[in-house]
C-alpha cells in the first residue's frame, strides 16, 4: 500500500542474484602481454541500492503526507462536527429561553390577568356592600321617618280629639250651669208668685 514495501523486495532480490565477474581484458600485442585488472559491480550495486532507497522515501514521504492529509481531513471534520454540535447546542439552548420567556411572560400575564379578576370582584363585592348599607340606611331612615309621621299624626289627632273633648265637656258644664240657674230663677219666681198669692189671700 502507498508503495510500501516496494523496495525491500527488489533489495532482496538483488541480494539473491549471484555476483558475476567481468573478464579480465587482456592487453594486445606490445611486448608480449601488459598487466590486466578486473571490474567490481558493488558500486554500481549500492548505487541502485541507494536509488532504491531514495524511491522509497519518496513513496513514504507521499505516503506520509497522505496519511497527514487525511488525518487532518478527518480532524477538520471532526471540529466541523463539533462546532455544528456547539451551533446546535446554543440554537436550542437559545430556543429554549426564548419559549421559557415566552411562558414566563404567559405566565404572568395570566397572574396579572386573575389578580385584576380577583381585584375587580372584590371591588365588586365591596361596592355591593357599601351601597346595600347605604339603602339599608335609607330604608331605616325612611321607616323612622314614617314612624314619626304616624305618631306626629296620632299626637296630633290625640290633640285634636282631646280639644274637642274639653270644648264638649265646657259646653256640656256651661249648658248645666245655665240650665241650673234657669232652674233656679225659674223656682225662684214660682216661689215668689206663691209667696205673694199667699200675702194677696191675706
Amino acid at each position: 500500500m502507498f508503495g510500501f514495501g516496494g523496495g525491500d523486495a527488489n533489495k532482496n532480490n538483488d541480494e539473491k542474484k549471484p555476483k558475476t565477474n567481468t573478464p579480465v581484458a587482456n592487453g594486445g600485442g606490445g611486448g608480449g602481454g601488459g598487466a590486466g585488472y578486473s571490474f567490481d559491480p558493488s558500486g554500481l550495486e549500492r548505487a541502485a541500492a541507494a536509488a532504491k532507497e531514495l524511491d522509497k522515501s519518496r513513496n513514504a514521504k507521499e505516503a506520509f503526507g497522505l496519511a497527514k492529509g487525511m488525518e487532518k481531513t478527518k480532524q477538520l471534520e471532526v471540529q466541523a462536527k463539533h462546532k455544528e454540535y456547539e451551533a446546535q447546542t446554543k440554537a436550542y439552548e437559545l430556543q429554549y429561553v426564548r419559549e421559557k420567556a415566552e411562558q414566563d411572560r404567559k405566565t404572568l400575564q395570566q397572574k396579572q390577568e386573575q389578580e385584576k379578576q380577583m381585584a375587580d370582584y372584590k371591588d365588586g363585592l365591596d361596592r355591593k356592600r357599601i351601597k346595600d348599607k347605604l339603602e339599608a340606611e335609607v330604608f331605616m331612615r325612611d321607616k323612622e321617618r314614617q314612624r314619626d309621621e304616624q305618631r306626629a299624626q296620632k299626637l296630633e289627632q290625640l290633640r285634636r280629639e282631646t280639644l274637642e273633648y274639653e270644648a264638649n265637656l265646657r259646653m256640656k258644664t256651661e249648658l248645666k250651669r245655665v240650665e241650673a240657674e234657669t232652674a233656679g230663677r225659674i223656682r225662684q219666681e214660682q216661689e215668689n208668685q206663691s209667696i205673694h198669692l199667699e200675702r194677696a189671700r191675706l
